[in-house]
Parts: structure tokens; C-alpha cells; sequence
């Protein structure tokens, strides 16, 4: 953080006043460290591994064709280091306690639906105090070929279909 603030400050974006407030204010942060790690052949957490990677690696720009979204300032601090098989260690805010337990209560809702049509389902978990995302369960089986579920429901955009007519009508009553 100190380089970043560095050559901002020599690059003249900051003052040196906003510089020491932006490392005391950084100081205020504890910073743990993950009860898991990622590694290259398997993830405990893979729709979150795969959100992860694309985010930090995929092209120069905001890459939303595939449904991903690549962040192009991370991406090019990825690349800069080697990527991400040069060693990085990348630190998250998954919690796969949450993780494991979302899907495991999207496994039970989604059995006790069975005979509705309903074959799958999508979990994002937000701490609403710090934006943060602890988990993201983009599917009930990532490595069923039944289910196509590498597909990551959370984060892959897709049409609202017929559940946005209730707002549709709803404002059409109104008016």
C-alpha cells in the first residue's frame, strides 16, 4: 500500500497529508489470515475460485460478453506480477463456513422443489455493514455434468423473464 501511496504521491495525485491519512486510516484495519488456501487443481469454494480468476485475469477491459466481469486496474497489477501462477497470494472475503452451509441449504430447498421443475439455484452473501462478499454458491454441483452447473448462476448475467412482470404491472396499475 505504501508503494501505490508512494508513486501517487510522486506522481502528484496526492498530498502528503492525504498520504498519511490514507495509512492511518489503513492502520485501523486488522487483517487475518485465510483459513484456506487456493490452489491450481482444486478449490473448496470453485464458483467463487472461478469469480476470482476472471475478475483478476481476463483481458485489459471489462470483459461482460461471457457474463464475467474483468476488472482491468486488478487484471493489469495480476500481469505485472506474473499472474497468478507466479506465486501471488491473492486474499478474499469468502467465509466457506458460509460458503459450505449455502449450499448445503440450496441442496435441501432445491430437493424439497424437486417436483416443481426446480433443478438448481444461486447464492450470494453480502455483509450489509461492509459491502463485503462472503460467499458466492453459483450452483449445486460444480462438477455434475447433469446439471451444467460450472455455469455460475450468481455472477452470469441473464434475462429476469417473468418474474420482473410483477413490477411491470404493478406500475402500469399505478399509473
Amino acid at each position: 500500500m505504501r508503494d501505490v501511496l508512494g508513486r501517487m504521491l510522486a506522481e502528484g495525485y496526492i498530498t502528503t497529508g492525504q498520504m498519511s491519512q490514507a495509512i492511518a486510516e489503513a492502520n485501523r484495519f486488522v487483517f487475518s489470515e485465510p483459513g484456506w488456501s487456493l490452489t491450481t487443481t482444486r478449490s473448496a469454494a470453485p464458483y467463487w475460485t472461478d469469480w476470482v480468476e476472471h475478475l483478476l485475469t481476463y483481458g485489459s477491459a471489462p470483459d461482460v460478453a461471457n457474463g464475467w466481469y474483468t476488472d482491468p486496474v486488478l487484471a493489469a497489477i495480476v500481469a505485472q506480477h506474473g499472474g497468478l501462477s507466479a506465486g501471488l497470494t491473492i486474499q478474499t472475503t469468502l467465509d466457506l463456513t458460509m460458503y459450505n452451509q449455502a449450499q448445503q441449504i440450496m441442496n435441501e430447498k432445491v430437493s424439497a422443489l424437486a417436483g416443481y421443475n426446480v433443478n438448481d439455484a444461486a447464492v450470494v452473501v453480502l455483509d450489509p455493514h461492509s459491502s463485503e462478499c462472503l460467499a458466492m454458491v453459483g450452483g449445486l454441483d460444480y462438477n455434475s455434468k447433469a446439471t451444467g452447473s460450472q455455469i455460475n448462476m450468481a455472477a452470469h448475467p441473464r434475462s429476469p423473464g417473468s418474474s420482473f412482470k410483477l413490477y411491470t404491472y404493478l406500475t402500469a396499475f399505478k399509473q
